[in-house]
């Protein structure tokens, strides 16, 4: 019988530590898929979503909204009623990591809209075990209609990191809307 609970317990341990940082829906025909225009199970493909089924202890939900939308047919939306402000995994919100050309320096451009939530983008270079991020905007200002938010990323010098990687979370209660994400490397 001691055995039969002690496998129960370590079944329990393994099974718990399996949860996933995020939910992903890949679709190589898709490409960045910046306006969310092609998806899965209800999530932008091609898209690292810290979903409610990743993400404990917050309240949220995050859906592709088909009404209030800036470019195609929908946007990204997150309604959140509570969260965490750690950011990344454990935070609400959206990553896209893709390989980085040989450029020092990148483009990234979006459209957004929020409703009293504080929300943060970052983007950096990195590989399989780190990277080296910048903040582009962290920001509790409410915007009603769709603005245009545009930056200049200055790669790092360092040759391990071969992959860029954009990030978006929600940091507090509130809604957010993304769409027409452009990374781009500028030449």
């Amino acid at each position: 019988m001691k055995t039969t609970h002690f496998v129960f317990y370590l079944l329990s341990i393994l099974l718990t530590a399996c949860v996933p940082m995020s939910e992903f829906e890949a679709d190589d025909k898709a490409g960045l898929n910046g306006s969310f225009e092609q998806s899965k199970n209800c999530l932008p493909v091609n898209w690292l979503i810290y979903s409610p089924k990743t993400v404990k202890y917050s309240d949220f939900r995050v859906y592709l909204d088909t009404v209030d939308f800036k470019e195609g047919s929908r946007s990204l939306c997150f309604d959140v009623k509570a969260c965490s402000n750690m950011g990344d995994r454990l935070s609400p919100g959206l990553s896209y990591e893709g390989a980085m050309n040989k450029t020092s320096k990148y483009t990234i451009s979006f459209w957004a809209k929020s409703s009293s939530c504080r929300w943060q983008a970052k983007v950096g270079a990195v590989n399989a075990h780190d990277g080296v991020y910048q903040t582009l905007i962290d920001t509790t200002v409410s915007i009603n209609k769709w603005r245009f938010y545009n930056f200049e990323y200055q790669v790092p010098k360092n040759e391990s990191q071969n992959r860029i990687r954009f990030t978006v979370n929600i940091l507090s209660a509130g809604i957010f809307k993304i769409d027409q994400v452009e990374i781009k490397p500028k030449l």
